[in-house]
């Protein structure tokens, strides 16, 4: 890993320093919860364990699972490329994932945005126990 000339404490319970050029900024600084409705025209998603974000299509076609969401989709909320997607109930088994594709998910899972100009494919990749951290205490960050 690159070492910095200078560092500056850090006061975070995951690490001490960082590089004294870095921000150190609230989770809610990264991401805001997106909740647009009236996508029902956008192909459905899935929020995976294993795969992440995928369509429900492809759910469907490699698993014996059928389609159980409502017919009435104009209250699915909208998905875009690059946000955050999470099943609340199943959060703590890993269902979490960045979106590859633009799609609806069902009203009961949450949708984070970027709110600054990050790469949040990349923070789930490098740290999914930290992205989870990140995710669970977002909305209510004190």
């Amino acid at each position: 890993m690159e070492k910095y000339g200078r560092y500056k404490e850090a006061d975070l319970n995951w690490i001490n320093r960082v590089p004294e050029h870095w921000d150190v900024v609230p989770n809610v600084a990264l991401f805001e919860e997106r909740s647009e409705k009236g996508f029902e025209y956008l192909p459905l998603l899935a929020v995976t364990i294993k795969r992440g974000v995928i369509t429900q299509k492809e759910l469907l076609e490699e698993s014996v699972k059928r389609d159980s969401s409502n017919e009435d989709k104009t209250s699915y909320k909208h998905v875009c490329k690059g946000d955050l997607a999470y099943n609340k109930m199943r959060m703590w088994q890993g269902a979490i994932g960045v979106s590859s594709y633009e799609g609806i998910v069902s009203p009961a899972y949450i949708i984070l945005k970027p709110k600054i100009n990050i790469h949040p494919k990349y923070l789930f990749i490098q740290n999914i126990s930290l992205c989870k951290s990140i995710i669970s205490k977002l909305l209510w960050y004190p």
